[in-house]
């Protein structure tokens, strides 16, 4: 936290409500804070893998791929009634359309999405909306992450 002036807070309104925001999201999802190494695997109680690798294309990360500039993960929740998480990586200077798995029953909310003005950066729940189409276009270098709800 030393890089933020906090003599500078008006100045910097919005990286200190992203901050803030940021901070109460980890706390609603237990999935980032694990304690074990994700697997791949589906654990006892759980619908989904702990992590989905994937790539422009669902299931297919690029590891082969030295110079590729996306990633992108889905993330099971791992308490009841936690959110599933799917997290895009866009690194690339282009717009990238990226895929967004199906969870039957369960639909996609956009709740972080970097390349976004504050205070569209980050969406409380209650803002969130829902992602129409099976992709997601990913702006340049840019982080996006999306909730999963009924």
């Amino acid at each position: 936290m030393s890089w933020f002036d906090w003599d500078l807070t008006g100045k910097n309104a919005g990286m200190l409500r992203f901050v803030k925001e940021m901070i109460a999201f980890r706390r609603r999802h237990p999935c980032l804070m694990r304690d074990r190494f994700l697997t791949g695997r589906i654990r006892t109680g759980r619908s989904l893998p702990d992590v989905a690798w994937h790539g422009t294309r669902l299931n297919e990360p690029l590891w082969n791929d030295g110079g590729a500039q996306v990633l992108a993960c889905t993330l099971s929740g791992t308490t009841e009634g936690e959110e599933h998480l799917h997290i895009i990586f866009n690194m690339s200077e282009s717009l990238v359309e990226m895929p967004l798995p199906e969870i039957p029953g369960r639909t996609w909310r956009r709740a972080v999405d970097t390349w976004e003005p504050s205070p569209a950066d980050i969406l409380e729940p209650a803002d969130q909306t829902k992602t129409q189409g099976p992709a997601y276009p990913a702006k340049p270098r840019s982080v996006v992450v999306f909730e999963s709800r009924p």
